[in-house]
């Protein structure tokens, strides 16, 4: 997965250095304030930087009403908000750490440099003004008479700030991703592990298949391992919570509100007055086809709910069916064609979707009680509040911050962000989720350190039994390799020793190995044998084994020179990523990065 995050990660650099809305905050949306613990409106602390939680929101609404200017008919969704308040807090956190980091090694930006920018390379904004056209294109020499016009000198002063930031941005980037180089060898190996292609025979013994009587192991074998590999046993900070969820249920009045208004929308659908497919991209709450008109294409029998389906196939052509209640809601399908295909009937229909939902009036009724209980819980203590309530409190185990009190539930970041920034006994906010508004409050803390070896011993002594297996098939592995190297194959040998081999065929340097299963250090180190050739012990998690590589794909030296350029572009874009990500956690443990989004949001 971090892989896949790395290589489809465009280079954080750019996005760095074209931030132009994002350095608004370097003029009026941070403070130099001293102190400790977070302060009213400061949503972030780096060193002595305070960003404001007014400025942070500001940004948020320029981002708004930039893309509304692109479209005026735009309709935001809370989730598409939640991903703008997102994008933008990484870029504010990412520009604020650059300067940071400028301050602290001193970079400067001159006046000279600031000029040749704004003159070569003006805003992007102005490119694509017609002010500045001619002939439906950009003039430079509209732009040459701007700067040289005094009428203009607050916009540059204004332009001269941002293009400072943007280039003293560059530098400290260009720094920390000056090491990055890429060598023959590593772009040969992408290039094989992308088109290399051989088979091999595999055979030798899993673990699983080994005896260990761990009575044979003492608890000095295990104390041993314990204190050799303690980094394994070194856990961070973990909490535990109580919680209550105040329910979010639909009440009977909002079943008859949600029927009552697809009825409405029948009547208006068979009228004739409107487009069924208009109607379904203004009412239908399927967030799959109401965009599309309510078009849920052909299907046959059987892929639709039952209820769904039976109307769905008994309506003609042409026609609008009456409602239709499914777990998910209430529906009206209108039929438009129908056909056999292999034998199949299948329709082509579209639908408007009602979804079950509980009604704002019910929404508020539940948010209400939420902050009831929360300013009760303050006042008198979480568990008596909730006896008042009549509400039930759950118990979490402990987890870390990385994780979830309820792995089974919805994951709340802001949440577990509150849980780990206020003290034991601290009663949260109340957080929306699918199942009502949750409140937490923490009940105690284990602090960060190793596990004590008398608590997990059962766990230490199953990794020294692992041990011992793995240690068992590499000795059974190297005594099989000593016999195939007598003169019989690996087949041979191994139906001979009752193993059964494996023949696998069209494996990739970075693909499954079978047993080995995803290893990419046996992977490449078979791809280096010759065709024959008897592998050392490989050794793996599962087992230990053998291989003979019976066939290797050719070199395809053209189209190796073809896929060169592309392969070294991707592999220094993943290293600078890489580089750069590992700078960022490093300047944020440096600069005592303070995250206070938690003390304003309920999500992220």
């Amino acid at each position: 997965m971090m892989k896949e995050m790395r290589e489809n990660m465009p280079l954080i650099m750019w996005t760095l250095v074209i931030a132009f809305v994002l350095t608004i905050v370097f003029s009026w949306g941070a403070g130099g304030f001293e102190g400790s613990g977070p302060k009213p409106g400061v949503i972030a602390e780096i060193g002595s930087r305070e960003i404001l939680y007014e400025a942070y929101t500001q940004i948020i609404q320029n981002v708004i009403t930039q893309r509304r200017a692109q479209d005026e008919n735009l309709e935001l969704t809370d989730e598409d908000l939640t991903k703008i308040r997102k994008e933008v807090w990484d870029e504010l956190v990412q520009t604020n750490l650059v300067e940071y980091a400028a301050k602290k090694v001193r970079v400067k930006t001159t006046d000279k440099e600031v000029a040749w920018a704004v003159r070569n390379n003006p805003p992007q904004n102005v490119v694509n003004s017609e002010y500045f056209h001619t002939d439906g294109k950009f003039d430079p020499s509209k732009w040459e008479a701007f700067l040289r016009d005094p009428q203009s000198t607050q916009t540059l002063l204004e332009f001269e700030r941002d293009y400072r930031t943007s280039i003293t941005g560059q530098k400290i980037i260009s720094r920390v991703l000056s090491p990055v180089f890429v060598s023959e060898d590593e772009v040969l190996r992408r290039f094989s592990d992308q088109n290399g292609r051989f088979s091999m025979i595999l055979a030798g013994y899993e673990t699983k298949d080994i005896a260990i009587d761990t009575n044979s192991i003492s608890n000095e074998e295990v104390d041993e391992y314990y204190f050799e590999h303690q980094e394994r046993y070194w856990q961070p900070e973990r909490r535990a919570v109580r919680a209550v969820t105040i329910p979010n249920t639909m009440t009977a009045e909002d079943t008859t509100r949600i029927l009552e208004e697809m009825v409405e929308l029948l009547a208006r659908a068979r009228s004739g007055e409107e487009d069924f497919a208009e109607l379904a991209k203004t009412y239908s709450e399927d967030p799959g086809s109401g965009a599309k008109g309510g078009d849920l294409g052909y299907f046959s029998r059987g892929r639709m709910v039952l209820s769904f389906d039976k109307v769905a196939f008994e309506t003609p052509v042409g026609e609008i069916s009456d409602t239709v209640v499914t777990r998910f809601g209430v529906h009206i399908i209108k039929v438009t064609d129908r056909k056999v295909e292999d034998d199949e009937e299948q329709v082509k229909a579209s639908h408007i979707l009602l979804k079950w939902k509980a009604s704002p009036e019910t929404e508020e009724i539940a948010s209400e009680t939420a902050r009831d209980f929360q300013e009760l819980a303050k006042d008198i203590g979480f568990v008596e509040a909730a006896e008042r309530f009549e509400l039930e409190v759950e118990e979490s185990n402990f987890f870390p911050q990385s994780g979830s009190p309820f792995p089974r539930k919805e994951k709340l970041p802001a949440a577990v962000d509150f849980i780990f920034a206020e003290p034991v006994g601290k009663v949260s906010f109340s957080y929306r989720t699918n199942d009502g508004y949750v409140v937490f409050q923490c009940r105690d803390i284990q602090r960060e350190g190793h596990q004590n070896l008398a608590d997990i011993h059962a766990n230490v002594l199953g990794e020294v039994v692992k041990v011992k297996q793995r240690e068992m098939a590499a000795e059974k592995a190297e005594a099989l390799r000593t016999k195939v190297s007598v003169g019989d194959s690996l087949a041979a040998v191994s139906i001979r020793e009752n193993l059964s081999p494996d023949t696998l065929n069209g494996i990739s340097p970075i693909g499954n190995l079978g047993p080995v299963r995803f290893n990419q250090v046996i992977g490449h180190y078979l791809w280096t044998l010759d065709v024959g050739e008897l592998s050392s012990v490989l050794k793996a998690e599962r087992g230990a084994y053998l291989a003979v590589v019976l066939h290797k794909s050719e070199f395809d030296s053209a189209r190796y020179q073809s896929e060169r350029a592309g392969i070294i572009q991707t592999l220094e874009r993943n290293s600078q990523n890489e580089i750069y990500m590992e700078w960022m956690t490093a300047t944020k443990k440096e600069s005592d990065f303070t995250d206070n989004r938690y003390l304003y949001f309920s999500e992220y």
